[in-house]
């Protein structure tokens, strides 16, 4: 059985005060959260991808990936409120409040039948990869585009109103039109992508490119790349992460097993974890 597990920061965490002799025992991670709920999410076992919360309607939406399903998550409740099918190897989910709307990484295919379609094809239509967007107000699919090889992460640029979705084989950043929900722009970073991120203080987006150990950044009104800086230290980055009011990124390199904090404004890595 699948299932969600609610993790909540414990009383006093991050403050001041002294903490119990239990809590200072603690590991790290058990120092700062504490389970509060465990739910299922289905009866069969399947492998879980991304979330994002819509505080707006207090769903979480989850990437059933094994399933091939997008859940959608009553957090008031606690209990599955929906599950979607029609989503195969489901990877990004991104819920936008604003538009009233969710989009999904929709791989589909998987990835030697996406790769066959892909060779030797150019422009917005290179692979069997789709980008699903789903009206939150009524969990009604509105539209599903073009997603390239294999859709994966997914960001929201409100000032442009633009949805940016790393094609992470395809070696593309695919950009679209938040209002009308239309593919308008595939953006080639210089290998394979991870994750995308927007960051407000910089107005820019933010992509590992994890065959080249670089942190690409895109100009969202251009929709051109606009400086590559080096990860030193990192191998392979995937996973993005970018601290409110900062513009300082977190770097994840699954290739070894470090976390690495980076300067946005000047793309100098500050610190790297182990």
């Amino acid at each position: 059985m699948t299932a969600l597990l609610l993790i909540a920061s414990s009383p006093g965490a991050g403050c001041a005060q002294e903490p119990s002799k239990s809590v200072a025992n603690a590991p790290s991670f058990l120092r700062l959260f504490r389970q509060v709920g465990d739910f299922p999410l289905g009866a069969a076992t399947s492998r879980l991808d991304y979330q994002s919360l819509d505080p707006a309607t207090g769903r979480l939406y989850i990437a059933g990936m094994g399933a091939g399903k997008l859940l959608a998550f009553d957090i008031e409740y606690d209990r599955l409120a929906s599950s979607l099918n029609g989503y195969p190897k489901v990877t990004g989910v991104l819920a936008v409040p604003d538009l009233h709307k969710v989009y999904a990484s929709v791989p589909g295919a998987g990835l030697i039948p996406s790769l066959s379609v892909a060779l030797g094809m150019v422009g917005l239509s290179s692979g069997r990869g789709a980008i699903a967007i789903t009206d939150t107000r009524t969990l009604r699919e509105v539209a599903r585009l073009p997603g390239g090889v294999f859709p994966d992460g997914i960001t929201f640029d409100p000032k442009d109103r633009k949805i940016f979705v790393s094609d992470e084989l395809g070696s593309a950043v695919l950009v679209i039109d938040a209002d009308s929900n239309r593919l308008i722009a595939r953006i080639a970073p210089g290998g394979e992508v991870g994750n995308v991120r927007y960051d407000p203080i910089t107005a820019k987006v933010y992509a590992p490119i994890q065959s080249q150990n670089e942190l690409a950044v895109i100009d969202p009104a251009r929709l051109q790349v606009v400086a590559r800086h080096p990860l030193l230290g990192g191998k392979h980055p995937h996973g993005l992460a970018i601290a409110p009011d900062q513009a300082i990124g977190y770097v994840a390199c699954d290739g070894n097993d470090r976390l690495l904090t980076v300067d946005l404004a000047t793309g100098k890595v500050l610190d790297h974890q182990p």
